[in-house]
């Protein structure tokens, strides 16, 4: 008889803590794919905000609403960037010098930010393949 009493509770708190065991599986694979979820949307937010920033420094285009003092500093400065190019880097130049005015100017907006011609003449290269493929 106790036997019997001892072999039925053991089946009922062994079914008891297997069905505890699940419900607590599943409430932690839900939790955590939710946090996986906010992680894959914060960093689809911040590459949103990073091709935002790209988009506006290739639309960018140096002159447009400005005065006329301003718009001839300006282009002396975009001579002074090409003759500089020209002679610092000159196979650069050559693919530079193949580009439309948009391109260029584009380049140029680049070259201001931090005056080196690293990531300018990544640009460079970008824009000449893409249009020459």
């Amino acid at each position: 008889m106790y036997k019997d009493l001892i072999q039925t509770c053991q089946t009922k708190y062994t079914a008891t803590g297997i069905f505890l065991i699940l419900t607590l599986l599943l409430f932690m694979s839900c939790t955590l794919s939710a946090s996986v979820r906010a992680a894959d949307d914060n960093y689809l937010k911040e590459l949103e905000v990073e091709a935002e920033k790209s988009a506006k420094v290739i639309n960018k285009k140096s002159g447009s609403g400005n005065t006329n003092s301003k718009a001839s500093l300006s282009q002396k400065e975009f001579k002074h960037f090409e003759s500089t190019m020209k002679s610092r880097r000159p196979a650069i130049y050559r693919f530079y010098k193949k580009l439309n005015k948009e391109d260029k100017t584009i380049i140029f907006s680049i070259y201001q930010e931090d005056q080196k011609f690293t990531r300018a003449s990544k640009v460079v290269f970008d824009l000449y393949f893409d249009k020459n493929k």
